[in-house]
């Protein structure tokens, strides 16, 4: 397994203490001065602004050298953005490949753009919607280079070049459409971090459109930043729904539980950390005693001595699916027998350490290989026990949870029994 120093997810960087931070967003999102029309204008007109396309699938296009880990950025940007030179920050676990950026004004886009901000060197981002585009998907774990069964992409790009001021001769350098979800696992930190960015604000402008009170069409307002009904008057802002991630772990620490709710999961025979959105007029940890009561009829240690009432905060990460923020937690199980929601979850299970960090050891392995088939193995059969399941990526927080819990950084942060007791209610 790697050294814990190492260890990332794709929207944080590690800290000097082993544990980790969410990663520094590079684009300035200019609050102060996108109200401003002529500010706004501007950044329009400008010849280097760069416009990055996102599908209806949520896929962005990418470059993708044929040999990722040694070959330079194939960028039409002179550098990832934000960079002075090189391969973007670094601090993401992908690295492996580059978002493919439009240069242009957006003013000759023949699509409506939305303004995400301006890197260090001042030049201006933005998003637009690509029209659905047929290309193969792309392994999390290998970035093949594109072929010439591309070639509908390669011609769509043209043509949005062309319509963007990029002439005939416009020719795109090695690149193709990536699932998103894929391209987090292949990009830099900052450049993760923008395009979660962008797909948020692309979908909230998409689904805002009308006004939720009178049903009137939307204009966009404040650069981008929100909407304004012309109709009755009201303003609309993005939202970010929070979402509670707990890891639970036994009173020792040597076993935590991990669920698999119906759908997606149960397919993939993935385990992760329970988690839920938090409701309304709810504090975190409320929503954090309330989601695990839910999901595996666990009681949570609580101690009205300690911070967050026996709930510790760990960290968080955007998540753009299709708007979260993911509040990071870890808790300590009052008790061990499981009662999950059979409606919601497919399995809930206690697991060993020893068990989690042997799977984790042979996951990180699979992606530092690249290889299709070591994930596919991950993902195959291999037979009843405790080996027979799979766990989340690097691009998600609950694998940064999990990695935390057996590098120790929870070790002996039990709340003692017999502490003071929070109030049942109010």
């Amino acid at each position: 397994m790697r050294s814990s120093a190492a260890l990332t997810n794709f929207f944080s960087v590690p800290t000097a203490a082993g544990g980790h931070a969410a990663a520094a967003y590079v684009l300035d999102r200019c609050h102060v001065s996108r109200p401003d029309a002529a500010f706004m204008a501007e950044q329009r007109r400008r010849a280097d602004a760069r416009i990055l396309l996102i599908t209806a699938g949520d896929r962005v296009p990418m470059t993708l050298p044929p040999a990722a880990k040694t070959s330079p950025p194939l960028t039409p940007t002179p550098t990832p953005p934000g960079s002075s030179g090189g391969s973007g920050s670094g601090g993401g676990s992908g690295g492996e490949g580059h978002l493919f950026f439009i240069h242009s004004p957006t003013e000759s886009l023949s699509r409506p753009s939305y303004f995400l901000g301006v890197d260090r060197a001042k030049v201006p981002y933005f998003v637009a919607s690509a029209v659905p585009v047929a290309t193969p998907p792309v392994s999390t774990a290998a970035s093949r280079p594109p072929s010439a069964s591309t070639s509908d992409t390669d011609a769509f790009l043209a043509a949005t070049l062309k319509d963007a001021g990029g002439g005939e001769s416009a020719q795109p350098p090695a690149w193709r459409f990536v699932g998103l979800r894929s391209a987090f696992g292949l990009l830099p930190a900052d450049e993760a971090l923008l395009a979660c960015h962008a797909k948020c604000l692309l979908d909230w402008h998409q689904s805002a459109s009308f006004c939720g009170y009178c049903g009137q069409r939307t204009e966009c307002h404040d650069g981008d930043s929100s909407r304004k009904c012309m109709a009755c008057g009201r303003s609309h802002y993005p939202r970010t729904n929070p979402v509670a991630i707990v890891l639970v772990l036994s009173r020792d620490g040597q076993r935590c539980v991990l669920g698999q709710s119906r759908g997606r999961q149960q397919q993939m025979r993935l385990f992760s950390a329970l988690a839920g959105f938090v409701d309304q007029a709810e504090s975190l940890e409320d929503a954090v005693r309330r989601e695990v009561k839910e999901e595996s009829g666990l009681e949570l240690v609580r101690d009205g001595a300690a911070p967050g009432g026996g709930v510790v905060y760990h960290s968080s990460q955007p998540w753009p699916f299709p708007c979260n923020l993911m509040l990071g937690c870890v808790a300590w199980a009052a008790g061990e027998a499981l009662s999950p929601d059979l409606n919601e979850m497919a399995d809930v299970r206690w697991f060993a350490r020893e068990d989690v960090s042997a799977r984790l050891a042979a996951l990180e392995a699979a992606l530092d290989g690249g290889a299709d088939a070591a994930v596919s193995a991950l993902m195959a059969d291999d037979g009843p026990g405790a080996a027979s399941f799979v766990l989340p990526t690097r691009i998600a927080i609950a694998n940064t949870l999990l990695h935390a819990w057996i590098a120790g950084a929870f070790d002996g942060k039990c709340p003692p029994a017999g502490g003071p007791k929070l109030p049942s209610s109010l």
